[in-house]
């Protein structure tokens, strides 16, 4: 509180809005339904997978009566967008879920979001929550090797990301961009923390099939005209359950995870709703959801499909620092873009 106060003190001009924001740190989730009912829409801009974002705004729906508008593409287009209309006037966006929590980082630093902090957010572990309260991770996916299960069996498995890197694997391989997909993004940032750049330098003389999004890495390897991928655990595990030859390897040096942020914009259209929304977003209900669609939920007491592991049983977690990868965003494109092309 005496921080807090101190803020409110030091903003001077801004002090009234300054006391709103510091005081509104943490908010009952059950208080904000009327007004939220109020507002009677929310517009959702995300990256999240469509199917799930469907779903969770179907339930979003029954359950309040509030209609969700949602815009989804992939994580850096839909956060380009917003930053585009931000920078013109225009908001139309309520709230923003990307799979890249460094995105978030730099939107709070320009301004752009609002300081909201929902109790239920007490029960994350602290590395899933912003420490100055401006977005929350929801759920999280992992960056793992996939494979084509007819044509890769037992030994031939990698089990390593520097497995990857042999030569057996020219012209073999799969990944998506980092340029599209936060989640290959994320990735990136993870596998140069490991191993540096010279990862994919030596990835890049293999000649790996550069497609758009992860969510594109399946269908080549599916197909067989790529053998191993760098990929999505959810959604390799999606595609398996359809009954196509596709596996996960989880490989020993990492995982690499890969949260979804939730942030509210801070002049959003229908403020109440798009705070309700994160609520809803961290409830038993949705995280459940999410978890059956295959992502690692970040509440904990969450029941997964049997067999997985959960995030804190995972072996050897690359966990890269928000601040970090914005700090390195620029770089990793740059030398993306050298190495791949694209």
């Amino acid at each position: 509180m005496f921080t807090c106060l101190m803020r409110t003190f030091l903003a001077l001009l801004m002090a009234a809005s300054a006391w709103q924001t510091c005081s509104a740190e943490t908010t009952n989730c059950t208080d904000l339904v009327p007004a939220a009912k109020k507002d009677s829409k929310l517009v959702w801009y995300t990256g999240e997978n469509t199917n799930i974002t469907k779903s969770i705004a179907a339930a979003f729906e029954q359950k309040y009566g509030i209609s969700v508008e949602i815009n989804r593409s992939g994580t850096q287009q839909v956060a380009n967008q917003f930053l585009k209309e931000a920078g013109a006037g225009i908001h139309n966006g309520d709230a923003i879920t990307v799979f890249n929590l460094s995105i978030l980082t730099d939107m709070s630093s320009r301004g752009l979001l609002a300081r909201f902090v929902p109790s239920i957010a007490s029960k994350l572990d602290p590395r899933f929550r912003d420490p100055e309260g401006y977005w929350v991770a929801t759920n999280a996916d992992l960056y793992i090797i996939a494979y084509n299960t007819d044509k890769i069996k037992g030994a031939e498995v990698p089990h390593s990301w520097k497995d990857l890197l042999s030569d057996k694997w020219r012209g073999k391989l799969v990944m998506g961009s980092p340029l599209y997909s936060g989640t290959v993004f994320q990735g990136t940032a993870g596998l140069v923390k490991l191993y540096g750049w010279d990862y994919f330098e030596r990835l890049a003389k293999l000649h790996p099939l550069i497609v758009q999004s992860v969510l594109n890495t399946a269908n080549p390897i599916v197909s067989g005209e790529r053998e191993v991928g760098l990929s999505s655990d959810q959604f390799t595990r999606e595609t398996a359950k359809k009954g196509n030859p596709i596996g996960i390897s989880i490989p020993a040096d990492g995982p690499i995870f890969v949260p979804a942020g939730l942030a509210v914009a801070k002049d959003a259209p229908h403020p109440n709703a798009a705070r309700l929304w994160a609520c809803f977003y961290l409830s038993d209900q949705v995280q459940q959801m999410l978890a059956q669609y295959g992502y690692y939920p970040v509440m904990p007491g969450v029941s997964l499909d049997q067999g997985k592991k959960s995030l804190a049983e995972q072996k050897n977690l690359v966990i890269v620092d928000p601040a970090t990868v914005l700090k390195e965003s620029s770089e990793v494109n740059k030398k993306f873009q050298t190495l791949f092309g694209g």
